[in-house]
């Protein structure tokens, strides 16, 4: 009687299984175009929004590829959007806000000099080369002696020093930091720079005439702005005169200051700069004026 249920039971579940399998095409039929009709709809209202979001596409990545071109530099470092500055700006760039101009990083120049000359300050007493202007510390400089023969051999001629650029700059604003500034004994133990030249070539450096205003221990950057200027891949400057000049008295060459165990000529003063910065204008915003 068991085993009778049993077969009564799968015989009844046969039927089910059999009618969901034997379902009428037409049944089939109605499903598929009810699909069919949804899906044809959908495909009518679609272009417009793909048409939509291809156009909105290609803007965004115009302006996108715009700014990431903007904001980094022909260096590959980042800009970090400071030329957007210039739209909330109107001074004119200075050492302390540069504005739009971007600086010229210090690990893309290469400082050199026809001389360099080690300190006479107890406890230093250490060689100042080029490359100590471009380190990105205003406590350590380039001194050398002033004056000193060059090729020539005629005085002041040699004092000169200058900076390659990994590839040319427009240099507008050129930032100095005179003097031996690591503090006042040292300042005060040098002749800072009183007047000099910039110029895109060496030796001999003509160009901008600059005349530095800082002969005290201050920490000021003096400001020289190069209005003619155009991309250059070296700067050179050449000192003119320290600010304890030599002068004439009586037919002799005398001194304002004598550095203390100073070699060679007694008029000779030890006289340099500690850093320098130079900014640039990208190409694009070479039409705005400063």
């Amino acid at each position: 009687m068991a085993a009778q249920s049993s077969g009564e039971g799968l015989e009844s579940a046969a039927p089910d299984s059999k009618n969901e399998s034997d379902t009428p095409p037409e049944r089939h039929k109605s499903r598929l175009g009810k699909k069919l009709s949804s899906w044809r709809a959908k495909k009518r209202s679609s272009p417009k929004k793909q048409s939509s979001g291809w156009i909105s596409g290609i803007v965004i990545g115009i302006i996108t590829g715009a700014v990431v071109t903007f904001a980094i530099t022909p260096t590959g470092h980042s800009a970090e959007f400071r030329v957007w500055q210039m739209a909330d700006s109107a001074k004119s760039p200075s050492c302390t806000d540069p504005g739009w101009l971007l600086q010229v990083p210090d690990d893309q120049i290469l400082a050199n000099s026809w001389y360099a000359a080690t300190d006479n300050v107890q406890d230093y007493k250490t060689l100042h080369t080029a490359d100590l202007t471009v380190d990105g510390n205003p406590r350590s400089a380039w001194l050398q002696w002033w004056p000193s023969g060059g090729i020539d051999d005629s005085p002041g001629s040699g004092n000169y020093i200058t900076w390659s650029f990994a590839q040319s700059y427009d240099i507008r604003l050129v930032c100095i930091l005179n003097g031996w500034e690591e503090d006042s004994h040292t300042f005060n133990s040098v002749e800072p720079v009183k007047s000099a030249t910039i110029g895109d070539k060496a030796p001999g450096c003509s160009g901008t005439q600059i005349k530095f205003t800082t002969h005290s221990y201050t920490y000021a950057w003096n400001e020289v702005k190069l209005s003619s200027s155009h991309p250059t891949s070296l700067l050179c400057l050449q000192i003119t005169a320290p600010y304890h000049e030599t002068y004439k008295t009586d037919g002799q060459l005398t001194c304002a200051a004598v550095p203390q165990g100073s070699e060679g000529s007694s008029c000779r003063l030890l006289t340099g700069i500690s850093e320098i910065r130079f900014y640039y204008s990208p190409s694009m915003l070479n039409w705005v004026p400063y």
